[in-house]
């Protein structure tokens, strides 16, 4: 019912925010935009991303380790709380549009041309699964290593039991 409206201190758009705990949370958005807040909200800090892509989604496995994804296959890492952001290579030039690990080990990323991504060693290295859609992917989470959902276009839910390797369409009764 309270919504409070804070500054960020950016003109940029932001398009995702993650909360590792209720104090700790970052933001992403349009042209490389990361900022940071450690006090519930009331004050952002920019971080440098060293990149002038947007960013769509970000996602922290704990208070150091975190990642951000964005347009033209960027994936950034962070592992001193976003004080300085590595280049990963993704192996791909397609967005990105979300990024989630289940531990600072294993993790999935999807985006446009169904595209989904998977690492297990914290983002070293990428490997692209098969969907057999080309739909736009938004979204992706996981419970556990072996299932989890992605989500997109036309109304799309795919899901999978075996960590990624085949995916099956669920009815999600839109388009």
């Amino acid at each position: 019912n309270n919504w409070i409206t804070l500054t960020s201190g950016t003109p940029n758009e932001l398009r995702s925010v993650y909360y590792y705990d209720y104090q700790n949370g970052w933001a992403v958005g349009a042209n490389g935009t990361i900022l940071k807040n450690d006090n519930i909200g009331n004050t952002w800090t920019n971080q440098s991303s060293g990149n002038s892509y947007g960013l769509n989604s970000v996602h922290f496995k704990d208070a150091q380790t975190g990642w951000a994804v964005g347009d033209g296959g960027k994936i950034l890492k962070t592992s001193n709380e976003g004080s300085s952001w590595i280049h990963q290579s993704s192996g791909t030039t397609n967005s990105i549009s979300s990024v989630h690990f289940i531990d600072t080990q294993i993790g999935w990323a999807v985006g446009e041309y169904g595209l989904i991504l998977k690492t297990i060693d914290g983002g070293g290295t990428w490997t692209s699964l098969s969907t057999g859609k080309s739909t736009w992917l938004s979204s992706v989470q996981f419970v556990d290593n072996q299932t989890g959902w992605a989500v997109g276009g036309l109304g799309i839910i795919l899901k999978t039991t075996n960590g990624g390797i085949a995916w099956t369409s669920q009815s999600s009764g839109t388009i």
